[in-house]
């Protein structure tokens, strides 16, 4: 299973838009492709805000690519309850429960995904 550092490192390395096209289609069919759109939609539509109060400290896991707890096409469907107004959030976390949760969703990632993740959150 590819990972998407995997990919967008592929995407970066390709030069013409057909092949950028095909990478991005030969990720959709992977396990972790299929959560594509979504992951375009957080990372870059400017109405998905998460209502984050910082990233907090977390241990980055060191275990090699594809043996991690979990991966970012896992944690993608539970991130609306960061998103101010996704319809499935009832209500803002406390702080405290926020860090822990997103503390231990990025300790889970591998060390790259879990910097993409950041990435988008602080977007």
């Amino acid at each position: 299973m590819e990972l998407y550092h995997e990919m967008f490192k592929r995407f970066g390395e390709v030069k013409t838009p057909e092949d950028k096209v095909r990478v991005l289609q030969q990720f959709t069919m992977t396990r972790g492709g299929s959560r594509l759109p979504e992951f375009f939609n957080n990372a870059f539509n400017p109405g998905v805000v998460f209502d984050i109060s910082g990233v907090p400290s977390y241990k980055a896991s060191n275990l090699p690519e594809g043996l991690n707890d979990s991966y970012l096409h896992q944690e993608l469907p539970k991130l609306y309850i960061f998103i101010t107004g996704h319809p499935r959030r009832k209500a803002k976390l406390t702080l405290k429960k926020e860090q822990a949760i997103l503390a231990q969703i990025l300790s889970y990632l591998h060390a790259a995904e879990a910097k993409i993740l950041v990435a988008m959150i602080e977007k």
